[in-house]
């Protein structure tokens, strides 16, 4: 399966490496921090980076991985979501701590991508 990976960071970063381990496709993007993408997918054994809307358009799956802070930024990048399975991350952490939302972080999302079929994991 090919697997567009939204964040390199801890969890992105880690759940990547665990995909291609498993013999899956990945590609790595949404770091400002280009070298970080670069050793994620080197921790991943050579895995591709690129920009999140190539996650989106080359990939079966896109794993959102992404700040909260960062997630409707990151999300006006990833382009048309139709059909696709995400699998998000998120969880609402804010700079102060906990950001309290009127319903679901997931549900927030999910209604940012219109289209997608968004599931939740690794929930706190």
């Amino acid at each position: 399966m090919r697997i567009g990976v939204v964040g390199a960071g801890r969890i992105g970063g880690n759940a990547g490496r665990l995909f291609a381990q498993a013999g899956h496709e990945v590609l790595f993007s949404g770091s400002r921090d280009q070298a970080k993408l670069e050793a994620a997918a080197a921790a991943a054994g050579g895995a591709a980076t690129g920009s999140p809307r190539e996650a989106v358009e080359f990939w079966e799956v896109v794993m959102f991985s992404v700040p909260w802070r960062a997630a409707e930024q990151a999300i006006a990048q990833l382009g048309d979501l139709d059909g696709k399975v995400v699998i998000d991350t998120t969880n609402q952490y804010g700079a102060d701590g906990w950001e309290e939302l009127p319903k679901p972080a997931v549900q927030v999302n999910a209604e940012r991508m219109p289209g997608a079929h968004v599931v939740k994991a690794l929930t706190p």
